[in-house]
């Protein structure tokens, strides 16, 4: 085994007993690469799908911006297949410790460019943001309440 497979599996090792998978003794798993939040960029079957008559996702313009800001280590961003809803065109979803926002609608460049800032400044300021006033409209309610009167499941 070389140096750094080694040193990998000496890690692997370490930090969870040799187990790949969730840990049996009920401890949640962790890692040493903590962010402030998650930016998934959906280009699944509609999102940016310029031949189908949908708006640009600049995704390739976004990884570049993203990695010249030196934002990736601050949070993480994904371009990623779809996140759905597909009646709402330019899908994003942005994880943190609150929780998931989505947001839809995004039609033009500009949107991103707000995306792009609003991730900027909150790197700057160590903690995610609100987002820009100008992305609100776009805040999509994404999951409906349960029907019954009974418990909802924990995930």
């Amino acid at each position: 085994m070389t140096g750094a497979i080694r040193h990998h599996a000496d890690a692997l090792e370490h930090t969870t007993g040799g187990r790949a998978g969730p840990q049996d003794d009920g401890m949640a798993l962790t890692t040493r690469r903590q962010t402030l939040g998650h930016l998934l960029v959906c280009v699944g079957c509609c999102c940016g799908q310029v031949a189908k008559g949908k708006p640009e996702v600049p995704a390739d313009w976004l990884k570049a911006e993203w990695k010249r800001r030196t934002l990736l280590k601050h949070i993480q961003l994904s371009i990623s297949g779809c996140l759905g809803p597909c009646d709402l065109v330019n899908v994003v979803a942005i994880a943190g410790p609150a929780g998931t926002t989505y947001v839809g609608g995004l039609t033009t460049r500009r949107h991103f460019e707000l995306l792009l800032d609003w991730a900027t400044q909150s790197t700057a300021g160590g903690r995610l943001l609100p987002l820009p006033p100008e992305l609100a409209p776009g805040v999509i309610d994404r999951f409906r309440a349960p029907v019954t009167d009974e418990p909802a499941v924990a995930v």
